[in-house]
């Protein structure tokens, strides 16, 4: 009885340390509460490590060297390093004033005068028209903090539900244009200002024909703006801070026939004084397509043509960059995952070689000097400090929609 006794003791004591041994295993190699947030769905009983995948970029600019920002749509990053590393400098959720609950916002524009101090459109489409609400936020500690501006009530009381754009000419005066192509018949744009760096908008006196397609303040009087007409764009100018606006008429070189019609794009001015304007002109079936970049000495007065390619269609220059006289225009060429830059200089014509529209259509360029820039083609980014010769994949990463420094997952990662 006492053996029977003694072997069962020995027993229960392998049992007992046994379980406290499996008990401390499974605390070894339980996760961390970081770890498991980061888990996707279980299969097998193992829960599998979610990949780091490249954000998408939307919107993006090189404010100085190795200083820029980019746009998700939904999420804003800052690098200081050219793309080494993204800091996560988002506004917080905004939340509903009536019912305090959470707005989806979208960002529909972006605007940065420098790396402290940003601006914000928002806009949420809620389920009716009555819940659809724009807001802008703006930051003067490179996004540390965030507070939303006072937008004035919309006339009749129902908010638009178009696009919109925000542009600044200094840290204090801007701009804000928001049309309202969904609640009208004929679409229309409304123009507000500020004086004291966002915290508060009027509405100004002037507008613009038809949706705007975008806006550049040049000074806190003088601002740019796109707008649409039947038959194309129209470019307007306001030189009194946008209370009334003026059309821009640039006439076309003796190279182009009196069938083609001009599509305009915004000027990009390198003070007040000095800039250029890129018109397109398309013409009848079979005839050729140009592309010329106007330039101005006197505020945009008056523009020479000073450089003209034929056989450049609608919005294949729509991503170039201007660096002092040099004109950048970023394409991918087929079987190559790098950008392709194509450097005009002053006063020249060139024929351009038969090409995939698409591979110019598809890249944007932000340079500040003629060898330091970012292309992004089709929300892929990349950067180079010498003038195209190579190029890093700078894009942002994510693991489970949040930001990460990880590196992409061998499945996730771009070939060269």
């Amino acid at each position: 009885m006492r053996v029977r006794l003694f072997v069962s003791g020995i027993l229960a004591s392998f049992v007992f340390v046994f379980a406290v041994n499996a008990h401390l295993k499974a605390q070894l190699v339980r996760p961390k509460p970081s770890q498991q947030l980061r888990q996707g769905p279980v299969q097998n009983g193992v829960p599998p490590e979610a990949p780091v995948t490249a954000l998408p970029v939307e919107k993006f600019k090189l404010l100085s060297p190795g200083t820029g920002w980019v746009s998700t749509g939904n999420r804003i990053l800052m690098t200081t390093d050219n793309g080494t590393t993204w800091k996560d400098i988002s506004p917080p959720p905004r939340h509903n004033p009536v019912d305090a609950a959470l707005l989806h916002d979208g960002f529909e524009d972006v605007f940065f005068a420098d790396a402290e101090t940003g601006w914000v459109l928002y806009f949420n489409e809620g389920e009716d028209a009555e819940d659809t609400t724009f807001a802008v936020s703006c930051t003067a500690d490179g996004g540390a903090s965030w507070s939303e501006g006072k937008l004035p009530r919309w006339e009749g009381g129902r908010p638009p539900t178009g696009s919109g754009f925000v542009v600044f000419a200094d840290k204090l005066h801007g701009w804000l244009n928001i049309d309202d192509s969904a609640n009208t018949a004929n679409t229309s744009s409304e123009i507000y200002f500020t004086t004291d760096g966002g915290k508060s908008w009027l509405p100004t006196k002037g507008s613009v024909d038809g949706a705007a397609q975008g806006m550049v303040a040049v000074t806190d009087k003088e601002l740019w703006a796109l707008g649409t007409e039947e038959s194309g764009n129209e470019l307007d100018v306001s030189r009194d801070g946008g209370n009334s606006f003026e059309r821009v008429a640039i006439p076309a070189p003796k190279e182009i026939g009196p069938r083609h019609e001009p599509t305009f794009k915004l000027p990009v001015f390198l003070d007040p004084r000095n800039g250029y304007e890129t018109v397109e002109y398309g013409g009848p079936s079979g005839s050729t397509n140009w592309t010329v970049l106007f330039e101005t000495h006197d505020g945009g007065r008056t523009w020479k043509s000073d450089r003209l390619l034929s056989n450049f269609g609608y919005g294949e220059a729509a991503g170039a960059a201007l660096v002092d006289d040099l004109w950048i225009i970023p394409s991918t060429p087929k079987n190559n995952s790098s950008p392709n830059l194509m450097k005009i200089p002053r006063s020249e014509e060139r024929e351009i070689e038969p090409h995939n529209k698409r591979d110019y259509m598809a890249c944007t360029a932000s340079f500040i000097t003629e060898n330091e820039g970012w292309v992004n083609c089709s929300g892929v980014l990349n950067a180079t400090t010498n003038g195209g010769a190579t190029w890093a994949d700078i894009r942002p990463y994510s693991r489970n929609g949040v930001h990460t420094s990880e590196p992409a997952s061998p499945s996730t990662r771009r070939s060269k």
